[in-house]
């Protein structure tokens, strides 16, 4: 009688088991607002919540743009500003890989972001 208590509870055991290994995906769980393409880093200050300073970065961490945008309160806790600031990261690499003019990026930029 004590045969099948034991039996049953190593058989649940495996089956746990089994069922935690099979539930694991091993796909990539990255938030549709990270671009493949660099990353972007916001700086503002508490005391003055309508100025903010943009940097966009490439992957190997170099800095390539820096912008200023004033009279613009960005909430980048929203998935709407930040996939905004994906998209502008993006279209900001494009615009420098095919040597386009700082001030025209710029331009971009703050007509994009208002």
């Amino acid at each position: 009688m004590k045969f099948f208590p034991k039996t049953m509870t190593v058989f649940l055991f495996l089956l746990m088991i089994a069922g935690t290994v099979n539930s694991q995906d091993k796909q990539d769980h990255t938030p549709p607002w990270v671009s493949g393409k660099g990353y972007w880093n916001t700086e503002s200050n508490i005391h003055d919540p309508l100025d903010h300073i943009i940097r966009f970065y490439t992957n190997d961490g170099r800095l390539f743009h820096t912008e200023k945008l004033s009279g613009v309160k960005l909430d980048v806790d929203k998935r709407k500003t930040k996939m905004k600031l994906k998209k502008a990261l993006e279209q900001t690499m494009e615009l420098y890989s095919k040597q386009e003019p700082a001030k025209q990026i710029s331009e971009y930029l703050v007509a994009y972001l208002k």
